[in-house]
């Protein structure tokens, strides 16, 4: 979250960052935007394996259904 406030501020001052050079701020939009794709790649190969792991887990918790209880099929007396 801090990251996302960081980089939105840059975005925002880039013209005051390179003091009126109109020719830098080009690079330098491409120097944010690829530090921004940097840090989303790297959130996401830290957080993936994780959050796979936990779906594993979830995911083997599921009932097998051949071994659970049948439903009680005998009629009951009030539906007689």
């Amino acid at each position: 979250m801090a990251s996302a406030m960081l980089f939105h501020g840059l975005w925002d001052s880039a013209g005051a960052l390179v003091q009126g050079k109109n020719a830098l701020i080009f690079p330098l939009f491409i120097i944010m935007i690829a530090a921004a794709l940097t840090l989303v790649v790297r959130a996401f190969r830290m957080t993936a394996p994780r959050e796979r792991q936990f779906l594993r887990d979830i995911l083997a918790l599921r009932p097998n259904t051949a071994s659970s209880p049948k439903p009680n099929t005998a009629s009951s007396p009030m539906t007689n």
